[in-house]
């Protein structure tokens, strides 16, 4: 094969898959820059540790984006032409030896975010760190690959690069199968309707995150190898997928930060879509003076969420005459009283047992009773806003309760109560 026509093969293998990948790179670029916009504006409430990471994977892939586009400005309009100096770039450019390092810490930084998801739904630590040691692994695997890629010994860099790629495909995997497992699992032990509708609107969401990133991971896997066969030329494809990789696993980040107001908007409909008609019992506002704003502001000042056991509860898998109040018998008695609340609107008592249902209904089916909901409701943190204030315990009232340190409440009303019933 003539000189020229060696060269034509090498720019349509290698500078054909850096200007495919490349484009769909900055296409991707756009569609994460909605991400960040609409993640920015729409959870205002989230901490700020969430908050700062996903300022850092925006930086990260600013970057990235911008690496892409000088890279091409690089290859077809500095060097136009010139083939051989674009191959020699991946060892003599430090932008283009470190590209792969870059794409590779990418990766590990939202792997990382996905470990702490699975911590959060599984909370056992020897199930997360097998995964996060593998994601660290495939780090370091890329890092060696990268000083080879320097010191020209291409054996060792596909070599490496096979193992980079195939610690990140077999992470991927075993990471969105436990973390559905684990959702699985939960959705059985919980009694709420509501609940196990949200855990299975987060397990389809956990595979359609995770399968774009490890399609490309496992395509970039495949064409990295070919260099070892009998057409090596097609090893350079690899270079499209390696490309858009970063930015295939930073939108599945935040695609799944994003879906968090549609799953609550679609669990909040189907929880109020039939009870539309029933009567309903609001607390109204007290006089703030004409101050609106100010008397909107809530202040949750929780030191800590205590669980109210019932007894039949604990008992009602030994004891035979066990009573156990289950959900939907909840979601009965809720619904008998608001119906008898309608036909009787003028009857206190069957008020009085609407409103109690109500209660009852809000605390054990829709689980409005934690204090994660009142940033929902508009609540501030106490602790955010002093953060020298330490609520009292639950265990430290208790103590002191039965030390007789706390006043009977209502204390000075007794006397009045006794004369009243005549004692």
């Amino acid at each position: 094969m003539s000189g020229a026509a060696e060269d034509e093969l090498l720019v349509k293998f290698f500078l054909g898959p850096w200007l495919i990948g490349s484009c769909l790179e900055l296409v991707m670029m756009g569609v994460l820059g909605c991400q960040f916009l609409n993640y920015w504006y729409s959870y205002p409430e989230d901490r700020r540790v969430l908050r700062i990471a996903v300022a850092v994977l925006c930086v990260l892939n600013v970057l990235k984006s911008a690496e892409c586009f000088a890279s091409l400005w690089i290859f077809l309009i500095n060097h136009f032409g010139d083939i051989q100096y674009d191959l020699a770039l991946s060892a003599t450019g430090w932008w283009d030896t470190a590209n792969p390092l870059l794409v590779a810490i990418l990766d590990f930084y939202v792997q990382c975010y996905f470990c702490s998801r699975l911590w959060a739904v599984s909370r056992r630590w020897w199930v997360v760190a097998p995964i996060f040691a593998l994601d660290v692994f495939a780090l370091v695997s890329m890092v060696l690959g990268t000083y080879y890629i320097e010191t020209l010994q291409n054996e060792q860099v596909t070599d490496w690069f096979a193992a980079h790629l195939g610690s990140v495909f077999a992470g991927d995997v075993i990471l969105s199968m436990t973390t559905a497992y684990f959702l699985i699992k939960t959705k059985k032990a919980v009694l709420s309707k509501h609940t196990a509708r949200l855990i299975d609107s987060l397990i389809p969401l956990t595979f359609q995150t995770a399968t774009p990133a490890a399609v490309v991971a496992m395509f970039n896997l495949i064409f990295s190898q070919m260099h070892r066969t009998n057409q090596p030329l097609l090893g350079y494809v690899e270079i499209a997928f390696n490309q858009v990789l970063p930015k295939v696993y930073a939108i599945s980040m935040m695609y799944t930060l994003n879906a968090r107001r549609e799953l609550r908007a679609r669990m909040s409909g189907s929880r109020t879509g039939n009870t539309s008609d029933m009567t309903s019992f609001r607390v109204a506002p007290r006089n703030t003076d004409g101050d609106v704003e100010l008397g909107r502001i809530k202040v949750n000042a929780t030191k800590e969420a205590a669980r109210h056991v019932d007894v039949t509860d604990v008992f009602a898998s030994t004891h035979p005459d066990g009573i156990k109040i289950l959900v939907d018998e909840i979601i009965t008695m809720h619904e008998r009283a608001a119906a008898n609340a309608r036909v009787k609107p003028n009857d206190w008592t069957a008020r009085t047992l609407a409103f109690i249902a109500d209660y009852t209904y809000s605390k054990y089916v829709r689980g409005d009773n934690n204090p994660s909901y009142t940033k929902y409701l508009g609540y501030l943190d106490a602790r955010e806003l002093y953060p020298e204030f330490q609520p009292e315990t639950f265990r430290a009232f208790v103590a002191e309760l039965l030390a007789g340190k706390v006043e009977m409440p209502y204390s000075n009303e007794r006397e009045n109560f006794a004369k009243i019933i005549g004692k």
